[in-house]
């Protein structure tokens, strides 16, 4: 790795970590304690739009060159949001190690590129290497609730050298949840203790096909972290949370909406809230009581959200465990290296992250258990 990434990476990271662990504290009862157990909606402070711009901003600079799931680009992505994990105050969910990080192997299908002929020849299958960034916050059961989005994006055109910067994809999902990840660490340093342990997962090699969080749940099925499959009470994935709908307004702080993904091919939004009652009622409650201007979307099945998603990895493994997924449209610079830091709308990030923030806080501080029962049936 060349001097200049790993002088920007210092310098950018002494400047963030200024502020990082510390709750903004223009509202000084930020993490007023009521009765032993602090305010989830003061903490929602914490999650600002220019901690998020600042975040994505680093995520899609060029020297990470698109945070190619098996580069050495990525793994000082991966290093650094482990770093920030662990001045948090998060553990590690593996046995005898003081690392975040989570190494696997997956296999991917790599080609050459002849540029006289314009096509990709010499098709062969590797093996590669890539990391998850997961540390945790114990409760005072054995469950728990996972928060996720994948750090990973595609590299670099093989054609022209150019890199897909992935600011909506998914600098946007990563930033939501480092900043949820500060909301949760503030409570936990107030000495509350979540009756649910709380794990922030970032997932590697989620472009070529959800093999970080696929290793991690086959890890949990192995035995080989402080949990089970039936622990889990509830998994929120961010994924694409940056960019606005054609219809959404233009103003900061006007209506917003957020398409949210819990059940395979479902028609309507009746027909998830009959899917998962407690989940929808208890995120219907939040933005009335919140941000009534967020307006919910349901995904139809047209376009197979659910399956393309990192939660998908946990309802292949128990199909009734709750999941949702937030998300946005999908756009021209999907993909593409058009998918800039300045085409975001960082007032409708920090909008989800805090939605997302104090829907995983209610049930990771609850006796209630969503669980979906025919919300993922897998084909035979």
């Amino acid at each position: 790795m060349n001097q200049f990434l790993v002088l920007f990476f210092l310098v950018f990271n002494f400047a963030f970590i200024d502020t990082a662990c510390q709750p903004d504290t223009s509202d000084k009862q930020t993490i007023q304690v009521i009765y032993g157990k602090p305010d989830f909606n003061k903490l929602t402070n914490i999650i600002s739009e220019n901690d998020a711009r600042s975040l994505v901003e680093l995520l899609t600079h060029p020297v990470l060159e698109g945070r190619f799931a098996n580069s050495e680009e990525f793994d000082f992505a991966a290093r650094f949001t482990e770093r920030e994990l662990k001045l948090l105050g998060y553990k590690p969910v593996f046995k005898d190690t003081a690392s975040l990080l989570n190494n696997f192997r997956y296999r991917n299908v790599i080609y050459d590129y002849d540029p006289e002929k314009d096509n990709y020849a010499n098709p062969r299958t590797v093996y590669q290497k890539s990391n998850n960034v997961i540390g945790w916050i114990p409760g005072t059961t054995n469950e728990i609730v996972v928060i996720s989005a994948h750090l990973d994006h595609v590299g670099r055109d093989m054609k022209t050298g150019a890199y897909f910067p992935g600011a909506d994809d998914n600098a946007s999902g990563t930033a939501a949840v480092l900043q949820i990840a500060r909301a949760f660490s503030s409570i936990h340093k107030t000495g509350y203790r979540l009756r649910r342990g709380v794990v922030i997962a970032l997932w590697g090699a989620e472009e070529l096909g959800l093999f970080g969080s696929r290793d991690f749940v086959k890890n949990i099925e192995n035995g080989n972290l402080p949990f089970k499959m039936e622990n889990i009470v509830l998994v929120v994935n961010l994924d694409m949370v940056g960019r606005k709908f054609e219809h959404d307004s233009q103003l900061k702080d006007g209506p917003k909406s957020v398409l949210i993904v819990g059940a395979d091919e479902v028609s309507t939004a009746r027909d998830l809230q009959e899917k998962n009652p407690i989940l929808i009622d208890n995120l219907d409650k939040i933005i009335a009581t919140t941000d009534p201007s967020m307006s919910l979307l349901f995904d139809d099945g047209g376009k197979h959200f659910f399956r393309r998603t990192d939660t998908f990895s946990f309802v292949s493994a128990k199909p009734d465990v709750a999941t949702i997924f937030f998300t946005g449209p999908e756009h021209k610079d999907y993909h593409a290296i058009t998918d800039t830091a300045e085409k975001l709308d960082y007032n409708r990030l920090a909008r989800i992250a805090k939605i997302a923030f104090l829907l995983s806080a209610n049930f990771a501080d609850s006796d209630l258990t969503p669980r979906c029962a025919d919300c993922f049936v897998p084909k035979e």
